[in-house]
Protein backbone atom coordinates (compact mmCIF):
# COMPACT_ATOMS: atom_id res chain seq x y z
CA UNK A 1 0.00 0.00 0.00
CA UNK A 2 1.52 3.30 -1.10
CA UNK A 3 1.90 5.98 1.63
CA UNK A 4 0.98 9.47 0.18
CA UNK A 5 1.83 12.82 2.94
CA UNK A 6 -0.67 15.00 3.02
CA UNK A 7 0.73 18.60 2.49
CA UNK A 8 -1.54 21.48 4.21
CA UNK A 9 -1.06 24.45 5.97
CA UNK A 10 -3.75 27.26 6.70
CA UNK A 11 -4.13 29.62 4.10
CA UNK A 12 -1.88 27.47 1.68
CA UNK A 13 -2.85 25.57 -0.90
CA UNK A 14 -2.86 21.53 -0.24
CA UNK A 15 -0.73 19.31 -1.75
CA UNK A 16 0.13 15.27 -1.40
CA UNK A 17 3.38 13.47 -1.99
CA UNK A 18 4.39 10.17 -2.70
CA UNK A 19 7.44 8.26 -2.04
CA UNK A 20 9.10 9.34 -4.76
CA UNK A 21 8.49 12.64 -4.27
CA UNK A 22 6.20 13.35 -7.25
CA UNK A 23 3.46 15.57 -6.02
CA UNK A 24 -0.03 15.70 -6.72
CA UNK A 25 -2.58 18.62 -6.08
CA UNK A 26 -5.18 16.22 -4.96
CA UNK A 27 -5.36 13.50 -3.22
CA UNK A 28 -4.46 10.50 -5.27
CA UNK A 29 -7.01 8.17 -6.61
CA UNK A 30 -4.90 5.10 -5.23
CA UNK A 31 -6.72 6.56 -1.93
CA UNK A 32 -10.28 6.03 -2.94
CA UNK A 33 -9.36 2.88 -4.78
CA UNK A 34 -8.28 1.16 -1.35
CA UNK A 35 -4.33 1.17 -2.52
CA UNK A 36 -3.03 4.14 -0.92
CA UNK A 37 -3.54 5.75 2.68
CA UNK A 38 -2.79 9.56 3.64
CA UNK A 39 -0.36 10.81 6.63
CA UNK A 40 0.00 14.51 7.45
CA UNK A 41 2.89 15.79 7.08
CA UNK A 42 4.01 16.96 10.95
CA UNK A 43 3.67 13.34 11.86
CA UNK A 44 6.82 12.41 9.51
CA UNK A 45 8.94 15.04 8.00
CA UNK A 46 12.04 15.49 9.60
CA UNK A 47 13.84 18.91 8.67
CA UNK A 48 15.55 18.02 5.54
CA UNK A 49 11.84 16.66 4.68
CA UNK A 50 10.11 19.68 5.76
CA UNK A 51 12.43 21.85 3.79
CA UNK A 52 11.87 19.73 0.50
CA UNK A 53 7.96 20.30 1.22
CA UNK A 54 8.47 23.91 2.26
CA UNK A 55 10.30 24.54 -0.95
CA UNK A 56 7.69 22.30 -3.12
CA UNK A 57 5.38 24.52 -1.80
CA UNK A 58 6.87 27.35 -3.01
CA UNK A 59 6.71 25.94 -6.50
CA UNK A 60 3.24 25.68 -6.45
CA UNK A 61 2.47 28.98 -5.50
CA UNK A 62 4.64 30.58 -8.09
CA UNK A 63 3.17 27.99 -10.53
CA UNK A 64 -0.66 29.30 -9.51
CA UNK A 65 0.45 33.00 -9.61
CA UNK A 66 1.98 32.57 -12.92
CA UNK A 67 -1.07 31.08 -13.62
CA UNK A 68 -3.13 34.58 -13.47
CA UNK A 69 -0.90 35.85 -16.37
CA UNK A 70 -0.11 32.80 -18.99
CA UNK A 71 -1.95 29.18 -19.54
CA UNK A 72 -0.18 26.88 -17.73
CA UNK A 73 -0.62 23.53 -20.26
CA UNK A 74 2.03 21.68 -21.88
CA UNK A 75 3.71 23.27 -24.96
CA UNK A 76 1.34 26.35 -24.57
CA UNK A 77 5.23 28.24 -23.92
CA UNK A 78 5.76 27.16 -27.52
CA UNK A 79 3.03 28.57 -28.63
CA UNK A 80 3.63 31.73 -27.13
CA UNK A 81 7.06 31.85 -28.59
CA UNK A 82 5.74 31.43 -31.87
CA UNK A 83 2.39 34.31 -31.38
CA UNK A 84 5.42 36.99 -30.12
CA UNK A 85 8.08 36.00 -32.92
CA UNK A 86 4.70 36.63 -35.26
CA UNK A 87 3.43 39.86 -33.58
CA UNK A 88 7.15 41.08 -34.04
CA UNK A 89 7.27 40.46 -37.41
CA UNK A 90 4.16 41.83 -38.15
CA UNK A 91 4.58 44.84 -36.09
CA UNK A 92 8.38 45.84 -38.04
CA UNK A 93 6.27 44.79 -41.57
CA UNK A 94 2.66 44.98 -41.61
CA UNK A 95 2.93 44.76 -44.93
CA UNK A 96 3.96 40.64 -45.54
CA UNK A 97 2.66 37.72 -46.23
CA UNK A 98 -0.51 36.39 -43.86
CA UNK A 99 0.62 32.90 -44.19
CA UNK A 100 3.80 34.08 -42.60
CA UNK A 101 2.13 34.65 -39.51
CA UNK A 102 -0.51 31.76 -39.49
CA UNK A 103 -1.40 32.20 -35.80
CA UNK A 104 -2.23 36.35 -36.25
CA UNK A 105 -3.68 35.09 -39.44
CA UNK A 106 -6.40 32.62 -37.97
CA UNK A 107 -7.04 35.20 -34.78
CA UNK A 108 -8.14 37.89 -36.93
CA UNK A 109 -10.37 36.12 -39.17
CA UNK A 110 -11.76 34.13 -36.65
CA UNK A 111 -12.50 37.56 -34.64
CA UNK A 112 -13.23 39.73 -37.71
CA UNK A 113 -10.45 41.97 -36.59
CA UNK A 114 -7.44 43.45 -37.92
CA UNK A 115 -3.98 41.68 -37.86
CA UNK A 116 -2.44 44.63 -36.61
CA UNK A 117 -5.12 44.68 -33.60
CA UNK A 118 -4.09 41.01 -32.90
CA UNK A 119 -0.19 41.57 -33.51
CA UNK A 120 -0.23 44.76 -30.98
CA UNK A 121 -2.64 42.41 -28.48
CA UNK A 122 0.16 39.74 -28.12
CA UNK A 123 2.99 42.34 -27.84
CA UNK A 124 1.64 44.08 -25.22
CA UNK A 125 0.87 40.49 -22.99
CA UNK A 126 4.18 39.49 -23.91
CA UNK A 127 5.66 42.83 -22.35
CA UNK A 128 3.49 41.91 -19.56
CA UNK A 129 5.12 39.04 -19.19
CA UNK A 130 8.76 39.85 -19.73
CA UNK A 131 7.86 42.37 -16.82
CA UNK A 132 6.08 40.56 -14.22
CA UNK A 133 8.24 36.80 -14.68
CA UNK A 134 11.54 37.78 -13.10
CA UNK A 135 9.13 39.51 -10.32
CA UNK A 136 7.65 36.32 -9.65
CA UNK A 137 10.84 33.50 -10.48
CA UNK A 138 12.89 36.42 -7.69
CA UNK A 139 10.19 35.87 -4.96
CA UNK A 140 10.43 31.83 -5.71
CA UNK A 141 14.28 32.11 -5.89
CA UNK A 142 14.58 34.10 -2.96
CA UNK A 143 12.37 32.25 -0.67
CA UNK A 144 13.97 28.82 -1.67
CA UNK A 145 17.42 30.44 -0.56
CA UNK A 146 15.79 31.24 2.68
CA UNK A 147 14.13 28.16 3.36
CA UNK A 148 17.40 26.28 2.63
CA UNK A 149 19.29 29.03 5.67
CA UNK A 150 16.57 28.02 7.67
CA UNK A 151 17.28 26.09 10.98
CA UNK A 152 13.98 24.92 11.99
CA UNK A 153 10.39 23.97 10.55
CA UNK A 154 8.64 27.25 12.65
CA UNK A 155 11.26 29.39 10.21
CA UNK A 156 10.13 27.58 7.21
CA UNK A 157 6.79 28.23 7.49
CA UNK A 158 7.26 31.67 8.32
CA UNK A 159 8.67 32.15 5.65
CA UNK A 160 5.80 30.11 3.45
CA UNK A 161 3.29 31.76 4.98
CA UNK A 162 4.58 35.46 4.25
CA UNK A 163 5.62 35.40 0.48
CA UNK A 164 3.37 38.12 -1.50
CA UNK A 165 3.04 37.29 -4.67
CA UNK A 166 1.87 39.69 -7.10
CA UNK A 167 -1.68 39.83 -8.55
CA UNK A 168 -2.84 40.05 -11.95
CA UNK A 169 -5.74 42.67 -12.75
CA UNK A 170 -6.92 40.24 -15.00
CA UNK A 171 -7.34 37.49 -12.54
CA UNK A 172 -10.45 36.66 -10.69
Amino acid sequence: METFIKHAKPGLPVFYEDSLGDVYPEEPAAVSEGNGEVVDDDEVLSIESHRSRAKKQVDLMAGQCRAQYITCVEGQDLVYGMKEDEATAYLANNSIDLDTVPHIKERSERLGVTPLAVATEWQVKADTWISISPVIEGIREGANDSIKAAIDKAEMDVIVESLSWPVSALAG
